[in-house]
């Protein structure tokens, strides 16, 4: 890659130097033309005023004309005829050797003379067989009044021109050369500056499909674009790593929690095929309680393997009325295992939180509370705007059963803890999952006298925003 900056950029180069050079190359060398015949004009016309009282005068022998002739063309080196009105030469700055000094002879033959003794002004360039090159002209008419006296032609060879057109094109030739090989190190140099991040990204993606989650892009070098691209390689890393470690706790999850009942389960029908007597409803119980153990630890497991593919959430719910809701759902359960569920709930109270995801918070705190409380007791559900924060709000549903230790409450949280006997098991796993998803907290305290007070800690919506 590179190589093709550099390519890129040198012909890019060319592209713009051409375009730029070539009408200033064409340019110059028209102007320099205009110029050199404009000067030559103005110098014809100076050396006409000169020799007009000579023209006038009919002097014959051309001195004053020849010494003006003479002067001019050691000067700049051009050639001077100066005729008199018949287009006979009287001064010729520098005649061919063939014809000696040149006076005398005629010149009507020679366009530009003939234009100027008609009074016309004439330049260009044209080819000199008796000098076998190119030739600028001018030729002006000598004016006494309306009289044409004569005409001065000065000439000059193209080929000064050409060298200093010459020379300039080489110049800028120089300047194109130079200017491409500025392009050229600069279109290496932005090659690099692309090129060796963009290679680290590559080498990244390559390291992460070869399976090494660890792998990092650098994101400290190359352009922005490059710089974000190397973030959002490693963004997808980190998801991807973490939707992967979620997969193998997800497996292991459901190796861990499934184990259980399908052991339990398949010693009871062990038992009841082993036995002579029939089967009876009350010996089938026991199996039916197993699967539903078996069904509700399958529901958790997916409701966990959903929630991390899902979105954070920042919905709005009415907890007091998503609890009154899910109270009187579990009252029933309560009641059958001799347990009074309480509660002060209070008015409307909105928060930021997924219902669904509430619900099932409610849902798993209440299976666990009921689990763990002893008959004859209570489980008590408050909600309350925080007194310290009013930006947040807390559920508390506390139970007067075992407990647990302080160590226990630090792990209950953890997906691979479990500890039936307490009632608490994975389903403490999933509120953590769902509170965190909707930017809540949950803390496990204990309960005076015994017992386990859930304290789900929700962030405040304002009045009249629950959806």
């Amino acid at each position: 890659m590179t190589a093709r900056f550099a390519l890129a950029f040198t012909l890019l180069s060319v592209v713009i130097l051409a375009a730029l050079e070539v009408p200033l190359g064409v340019n110059y060398a028209d102007q320099q033309r205009t110029d050199l015949i404009t000067q030559l004009q103005r110098d014809a016309l100076s050396i006409g005023d000169v020799v007009e009282d000579v023209l006038e005068a009919q002097a014959s022998n051309g001195a004053t004309a020849g010494t003006a002739a003479e002067a001019y063309a050691g000067r700049t080196g051009a050639r001077v005829v100066i005729v008199d009105e018949d287009g006979s030469v009287l001064a010729d700055s520098t005649p061919p050797d063939a014809v000696g000094d040149g006076e005398g002879r005629d010149f009507t033959s020679r366009p530009e003379i003939a234009d100027a003794l008609a009074g016309r002004s004439s330049s260009g360039e044209r080819f000199s067989a008796t000098l076998d090159e190119d030739l600028l002209y001018v030729a002006e008419p000598v004016r006494s009044g309306e009289r044409v006296l004569g005409a001065v032609r000065i000439t000059r060879t193209a080929a000064d021109l050409d060298d200093d057109v010459a020379d300039y094109w080489r110049t800028l030739g120089v300047i194109a050369a130079i200017t491409l090989v500025t392009a050229a190190v600069i279109g290496w140099l932005l090659g690099r500056w692309v090129n060796q991040p963009l290679a680290d990204v590559i080498a990244t993606a390559r390291d992460v499909g070869g399976g090494d989650l660890d792998a990092r892009a650098r994101t400290d070098h190359g352009p922005p674009e490059i710089r974000d691209l190397a973030a959002q390689v490693n963004t997808t890393t980190e998801r991807l790593g973490a939707a992967l470690q979620s997969s193998q706790e997800l497996a292991a999850d459901a190796a861990h929690q499934l184990r259980t009942p399908l052991t339990a389960l398949r010693l009871r029908i062990d038992n009841l095929t082993a036995r002579s007597e029939p089967v009876t409803d009350d010996d089938l119980a026991p199996l039916f309680d197993e699967l539903e153990r078996l069904d509700h630890t399958i529901d958790v497991l997916l409701a966990l393997s959903r929630l991390d593919r899902a979105p954070p959430s920042d919905a709005t719910a009415d907890a007091a009325a998503i609890g009154r809701d899910r109270i009187e759902l579990w009252r029933y359960a309560a009641e059958d295992a001799g347990v009074t569920i309480v509660d002060d709930l209070g008015a409307a109270l909105p928060v930021r939180c997924d219902p669904n995801h509430l619900e099932q918070v409610l849902d798993n705190l209440l299976a666990n509370a009921v689990a763990a409380s002893p008959a004859a007791s209570t489980i008590d559900v408050r909600l309350r705007r925080s007194a310290e924060d009013p930006d947040t709000v807390a559920l508390h549903v506390t139970d007067h059963g075992a407990g647990m230790s302080a160590a226990a409450r630090a792990r209950a949280t953890e997906r691979h803890w479990h500890r039936s006997e307490s009632g608490h098991g994975l389903g403490l796993a999933i509120v953590t999952r769902l509170c965190e998803h909707n930017r809540a907290t949950l803390r496990l305290d204990e309960t005076p006298g015994g017992g386990l007070d859930a304290v789900v800690v929700l962030r405040a919506a304002p009045s009249g925003g629950a959806a």
